[in-house]
């Protein structure tokens, strides 16, 4: 035989004895995540909604019958107005609604997302002023800040006031959702 058959053999009835002898060592094993002397375990596989279609989809403004759903939001071939796609979660179907009708959603969530973020703020400014910080600052996102934004940009408060006054987010921002944020600390105010 010749010398690369032979330590082929070798490897492989080593390889097979070690199975043998030791078959933990091939198991597979879940992820430890070992953090703090505490161990984690990974969350169980996430599963995606699964959306059915409606039976009759039809235009909502003529009533116009597709053969299926769309895959996106488009214009109605029959009255040419535009058709939004939608999902609705609490049926776990598709629906088709009007331009106006998705205006007024996203108005809706815009003002419940500005809400979200005006509490979220107030409990943070409480926190702050809890550790022992008098003052915060307001910063802004940067270039894809609007001009409202801008112009609180630097500005110092004492947390009292920042909390009546309820800066953030910022009111008249033009953005659909305002990114100022508050940092702490002991500056001067000028």
């Amino acid at each position: 035989m010749r010398k690369r058959t032979k330590i082929g053999l070798f490897l492989g009835l080593a390889y097979l004895i070690d199975r043998i002898f030791y078959p933990d060592k091939y198991k597979k094993k879940e992820p430890e995540l070992i953090m703090g002397g505490l161990q984690y375990t990974p969350a169980p596989g996430y599963e995606p909604i699964k959306f059915e279609n409606p039976k009759d989809i039809l235009c909502p403004y003529c009533n116009y019958r597709f053969e299926e759903m769309l895959k996106r939001s488009r214009k109605c071939p029959e009255c040419k107005k535009y058709i939004y796609r939608k999902k609705n979660y609490e049926n776990k179907v598709y629906q088709l609604i009007t331009e106006e009708q998705f205006e007024k959603e996203r108005e809706e969530s815009l003002k419940n997302y500005s809400q979200s973020i005006q509490e979220n703020e107030q409990s943070r400014l409480l926190g702050i002023q809890e550790v022992g910080f008098k003052k915060v600052k307001i910063l802004d996102s940067g270039e894809s800040s609007c001009p409202a934004c801008r112009k609180q940009n630097g500005k110092i408060f004492l947390i009292e006031d920042a909390v009546k006054e309820r800066l953030l987010p910022c009111k008249d921002c033009t953005n659909d959702y305002c990114r100022c944020v508050y940092i702490q600390g002991d500056i001067e105010i000028e």
